[in-house]
């Protein structure tokens, strides 16, 4: 991949800097009337991490590329998280910073190693305990606001009024989905047979939609998108 445009909408962030640990990127900020499907993103590949890292990530999408084969129907979404407070990563990723290697920071451990659903993992239900509305999966979405919910867990603070988020952007293989208005369903439901993810829809008691699915390899991140809220 040399080259990559990604439309992002992401609503009322009063900043926006697209980094990853394979990502350089430039950016452009919202005009006033100016619509959100005008921002585009421009990014080139720059890897940061260390060889064996590179190996690992290889790895991850060389299994994304299998599932993708085999079950298709690919789709981009936001998955929001947290990050350690002491780790760094995310405030200047591009400046030579590393990934803080800690198995207890969500977004240096989806950087190197994609998306996990094992208890020794930080951050996912079987670690936490966390009651989910659709099972134990990797959850994203389409709606960025509803990731930066989640990514307040992520949140540095940045001088007196500003604090620095971040949420990432994630290929996700689908395959079937099953589409449902219900705010849970029971856990041999999750996914139902024969579909590979489910979809919590606007309403009753969702606001923003859930998009679940419930193998690692169905979903690749390929983007960390770290930005700043202003108060």
């Amino acid at each position: 991949m040399s080259g990559l445009e990604i439309p992002l909408a992401l609503g009322a962030l009063a900043a926006l800097r697209l980094t990853a640990s394979l990502v350089k990127a430039r950016f452009k900020m919202l005009g006033r009337g100016e619509d959100e499907s005008d921002v585009v993103l421009k990014a080139r590949q720059k890897s940061t991490l260390e060889k064996h890292s590179e190996e690992v990530s290889r790895e991850v999408r060389e299994e994304h590329e299998r599932y993708k084969g085999k079950f298709g129907n690919l789709c981009q979404r936001f998955h929001g998280t947290s990050c350690n407070e002491g780790c760094n990563f995310m405030v200047d990723p591009q400046g030579g910073q590393a990934p803080c290697g800690k198995s207890s920071c969500s977004v240096c451990n989806i950087c190197k190693l994609g998306f996990k659903l094992g208890a020794n993992v930080a951050g996912t239900a079987r670690a936490t305990g966390f009651p989910l509305r659709y099972g134990e999966g990797v959850y994203l979405t389409s709606v960025s606001g509803k990731a930066n919910d989640y990514a307040s867990r992520s949140a540095k603070k940045i001088g007196n009024d500003s604090e620095l988020r971040c949420m990432f952007v994630a290929n996700v293989a689908v395959g079937r989905t099953f589409k449902t208005k219900s705010t849970s369903l029971p856990a041999n439901q999750c996914p139902p047979p024969g579909y590979q993810s489910v979809v919590g829809e606007v309403g009753r008691g969702l606001n923003f939609d859930e998009f679940v699915v419930y193998d690692e390899e169905a979903a690749l991140p390929t983007h960390l998108i770290v930005y700043a809220l202003r108060h």
